[in-house]
């Protein structure tokens, strides 16, 4: 009699376990499935022609990094390494992939990231199914059209990318009150990427000194952010080790060349202020009524409210910097170029595109038909930005970051390099190329998109550029106006001059348009450009 009741029991449990069991089961092929729908999203958005817009410049660091061989004597390979952590853990596949198969899977490996940590913070703030696809869609269009200082996410294989996948798992875990595991996040995404992890740590710290009372198990565990800054060092240690002992005429003179001269469109809050009103600010209004409208549901996303608003105070102490310093001004180029308003540009469509997703179950609850009309409005909204993006990705063949002209001859002539010019050999590029290295494998002397990381070496490339140009290097805005200029050096008539120049910069090799007429031995042409040989 005793025994019976006790197999029932055990009989129950059973059933219940099982049962228990398959609605894990089911919940994981879920979240699995909207894992793999925001991958496609993302992938959408960032499956461009490689190289994209930075891949020219990380990648070929990360393959020189494992093979020195690699475009031997280029001033932009051989300057100091800024992203270490990156290149060590990520270049090593470079010495059996090509470039453009290395970029590629980088890619895939990071939008899965990126889905990954999406999906696990969405889920965290709306348990409904399918709704992590439509914040990440939103999210993207938000991100596309808001930013003010260019910053992006899902994009080219680079550093920055795997950074901000551990930064979102960083804020899911926040949500969740694990704040040990949210700082060794932060920790490791700062070693992968200063920039990204630095300024996303200042963040976090505030969040949790705001909310890890509520964690008993971690409440003002200061054991947690010192082992997130153990975790960063890693990154952190060949960033402050630069520019150790360098003259502080150097510090001004290369914060004036990388904030007001190479990077204003990131930098620059005179250049960025446009942006700042028309795209950023209603974006921002957004955002707090959201968070308004949040608190007062009670809603779990108090720690990434915090860090949002953090990073939109750095980008109004960006601007305070700025515009109080004066325009071009020294002091204020020293502090600019830490990036003041690269976290706003992702936290801020984040927090609108969490906060969105949850209002509208919200408003579902209570007013069906008000929330079937945002929905649909919603929809419409993420339905013409994929229209306009898809036209745009249609009518693009070539990389981004391209600005060069006949663009299949380019190839052509990088690809004669590569296979007929010694390993070590140096080229004078024209000045909006990009890809040399990538496709020829040769070093330049100087490459306008490829500014270094330490000071003394920015104050040598805009030298370099200075001394081979007509004038300053090329802004994003100016390509199209000045799409025909190209070295001045290679304009002259003088061999002398010419052979003087390219004994500076140990070049042997230049390549220039075929209607330009320079002293040297041609050595290779088609339609579009020519490969001439300077003689020592």
């Amino acid at each position: 009699m005793v025994g019976a009741p006790r197999g029932d029991e055990a009989a129950s449990r059973a059933i219940v376990d099982d049962a228990s069991a398959q609605s894990g089961a089911m919940s994981l092929r879920w979240r699995m499935l909207e894992v793999a729908l925001i991958t496609v999203i993302f992938t959408a958005e960032g499956a461009w022609p490689v190289p994209d817009v930075n891949e020219s410049h990380y990648l070929v660091k990360a393959k020189h990094f494992w093979d020195p061989t690699f475009a031997a004597g280029d001033f932009f390979l051989e300057s100091a390494d800024g992203h270490v952590v990156f290149y060590a853990l990520c270049g090593w596949p470079t010495l059996w992939m090509s470039l453009s198969a290395y970029a590629w899977c980088g890619r895939i490996i990071t939008w899965i990231a990126l889905a990954c940590a999406w999906q696990s913070l969405s889920s965290v703030v709306v348990t409904r199914r399918f709704l992590a696809v439509l914040s990440a869609a939103l999210f993207i269009v938000l991100q596309r059209n808001c930013s003010m200082a260019g910053e992006w996410v899902v994009g080219g294989f680079e550093a920055k990318g795997i950074a901000y996948a551990l930064v979102w798992f960083a804020l899911a875990a926040m949500v969740r009150g694990k704040w040990m595991a949210a700082w060794i996040l932060v920790g490791l995404a700062t070693s992968m990427h200063p920039l990204v992890g630095g300024w996303t740590a200042i963040a976090t710290f505030v969040a949790w000194l705001r909310w890890s009372r509520a964690s008993v198990s971690d409440r003002y565990d200061w054991r947690a952010p010192a082992i997130a800054g153990l975790l960063a060092l890693p990154g952190l240690i060949p960033v402050l080790t630069l520019d150790q002992r360098v003259d502080p005429q150097i510090i001004a003179e290369a914060a004036r060349i990388y904030v007001y001269e190479r990077l204003p469109h990131h930098l620059d809050p005179h250049y960025l202020i446009e942006k700042f009103v028309l795209r950023h600010v209603p974006l921002v209004a957004v955002w707090f009524l959201l968070a308004r409208l949040g608190r007062q549901r009670g809603d779990k996303l108090g720690p990434v409210t915090d860090v949002a608003n953090v990073a939109f105070l750095a980008a109004v102490v960006g601007l305070y910097i700025g515009y109080v310093g004066g325009a071009r001004s020294p002091l204020a180029a020293v502090l600019l170029r830490f990036y003041w308003f690269r976290l706003t540009d992702v936290m801020l469509p984040l927090g609108v595109a969490l906060y969105a997703t949850a209002q509208l179950v919200d408003t579902w609850r209570r007013r069906p038909l008000a929330a079937i009309c945002l929905l649909s409005a919603v929809l419409v909204v993420i339905a013409m930005n994929a229209t306009a993006h898809l036209r745009d990705r249609l009518s693009v063949s070539v990389p981004r970051g391209n600005g060069i002209v006949a663009y299949a001859d380019w190839i052509a002539a990088c690809r004669w390099a590569a296979a007929n010019t010694p390993p070590n050999a140096i080229f004078v590029t024209p000045r909006r190329a990009q890809s040399f290295k990538w496709h020829a494998g040769r070093g330049e002397v100087v490459n306008r998109k490829h500014v270094p990381q330490s000071l003394e070496a920015i104050v040598e490339w805009w030298a370099r550029l200075c001394d081979l140009d007509d004038g300053p290097a090329l802004m994003p805005h100016e390509r199209d106006t000045m799409r025909h200029e190209w070295r001045k050096f290679l304009k002259n008539d003088d061999k002398e001059d010419v052979r003087k120049l390219a004994q500076r910069y140990r070049a042997s090799f230049v390549i220039i348009d075929s209607n330009v007429h320079v002293a040297g031995k041609l050595v290779y042409q088609n339609n579009s450009y020519l490969i001439l040989r300077i003689e020592p």
